[in-house]
């Protein structure tokens, strides 16, 4: 029972945040209570913008951070060299076209 009204709640909920013509009709159908949707097909207000270094920059560690939000990879021209900036933004396009 408890899963059928989480199930059947969910569903209401992505129906309601369907007919949303705003971002703010958007905010107001949001519930604390619940899982985010995982389709995509809800709104986001804002943007992660993430300046990519060493530790992140393989297609592995940006494909994480674009699962969790990561919208703008940045890089930092006044540190590394053209070809270090080069293989960053290889890999953010190759991680973008995996997921």
């Amino acid at each position: 029972l408890v899963v059928t009204l989480c199930f059947k709640r969910k569903k209401e909920r992505k129906e309601k945040m369907s007919r949303a013509f705003s971002q703010v009709q958007h905010n107001s159908f949001l519930d604390i209570y619940s899982d985010p949707p995982n389709d995509h097909e809800w709104l986001r207000a804002n943007k992660i913008v993430c300046t990519i270094g060493p530790k992140t920059q393989d297609v592995e560690s940006l494909k994480s951070l674009m699962k969790v939000g990561l919208a703008v990879v940045r890089n930092n021209f006044s540190h590394g060299t053209y070809e270090y900036h080069e293989k960053t933004i290889a890999n953010a396009r190759q991680a973008a076209k995996e997921l």
